[in-house]
């Protein structure tokens, strides 16, 4: 990326010409495939150029959810699905360092406590650009609900991997500036907007719609235990809107390979620490007698500067309890 923002300074503050009016609008990065990995170091895919943003070819198309979990574009017959609110689940959707920009483990083991859609086996690759859409019609018996909804891939051999995904407090339902308490047994419209993602389905996968009540670590816990509900079928019967991309043409822009940090005489970075610069937490430990839930967040780093060296560690406990959220 400095390469580009030399190239783009120096068009607009030395006045060269670097080529840059000359290029498209819009670079994508294109990602494909990859099994469920907090560690991966490269993301596979490709750069390509579009003409602008939005893309005039982007095309919306409604997935809804079914009474058997099943996840298609044909509209569903009408039905309510339950769910029992588990406070401490959710730390393979935001992963180590508990936020959407990571690369989050497998979805699998918070699928089990969530409410699961998938759409049958892709006959073709479908790629998507975009903020997908979750349209949810729901209810709670507590006060205070959160809703979260992930987008997966489901390969084959059964990996899910994250693809976007988003929460959404039900007291926002209305207003964020002025919450208000969710009425115990009042449906309500949710509109959750997941965050951008690129993403190639590869032919042979499926596409899962997840949807819970908890995304602990990341989102604190809501105080009650609870039940919820999502309406199936009808005219606001759950579904997911999902930006397709038909085919196009695959000219790539020429980025040059990422450029090593700059040398600078006398310092040095001696501990990195966690790549994003966060705590991250790898386990919790759950006690199934008491239904609590322990985690630790953990980050160290060390630079060497011409006066000495700065060393830090960052140590954060997380607990919360299924029996008694508060």
């Amino acid at each position: 990326w400095r390469h580009e923002a030399v190239r783009w300074f120096d068009q607009w503050l030395k006045g060269e010409d670097t080529g840059i009016l000359q290029e498209p609008d819009f670079a994508v990065y294109v990602r494909n495939y990859h099994a469920p990995d907090p560690t991966l170091d490269r993301v596979s895919g490709y750069w390509r150029w579009e003409d602008d943003w939005p893309i005039e070819r982007i095309e919306n198309h409604s997935w809804y959810a079914h009474a058997n979990h099943s996840l298609s574009t044909a509209p569903a017959e009408n039905a309510t699905h339950s769910m029992t609110y588990k406070p401490s689940i959710g730390l393979e959707g935001g992963g180590p360092t508990m936020w959407w920009g990571s690369i989050p483990p497998d979805q699998q083991p918070m699928d089990d406590y969530s409410l699961v859609y998938d759409s049958e086996i892709l006959d073709a690759p479908l790629e998507i650009l975009g903020r997908p859409v979750a349209r949810l019609r729901v209810s709670a018996n507590a006060t205070r609900a959160n809703w979260v909804v992930r987008v997966s891939d489901v390969a084959p051999d059964g990996q899910v991997t994250q693809v976007a995904g988003a929460a959404f407090n039900g007291t926002h339902r209305i207003s964020a500036r002025e919450p208000s308490d969710v009425v115990p047994g009042e449906e309500f419209d949710l509109n959750i907007n997941l965050h951008f993602t690129s993403w190639v389905f590869p032919k042979g996968h499926r596409v899962r719609v997840a949807i819970s009540n908890a995304q602990w670590p990341m989102l604190w816990p809501t105080p009650m235990q609870m039940k919820s509900t999502l309406a199936i079928g009808g005219n606001n019967g759950a579904r997911i809107d999902l930006p397709v991309v038909p085919p196009g043409e695959k000219n790539a822009p020429n980025f040059k390979e990422p450029s090593p940090n700059p040398w600078l005489s006398g310092y040095e970075v001696i501990d990195y620490g966690n790549i994003t610069g966060y705590a991250a937490i790898n386990s919790i430990q759950h006690d199934p007698e008491t239904g609590e839930a322990f985690g630790v967040a953990t980050n160290t780093g060390a630079v060497r500067y011409p006066w000495g060296i700065e060393r830090f560690e960052e140590e954060i406990e997380h607990r919360t309890s299924d029996e008694n959220p508060e």
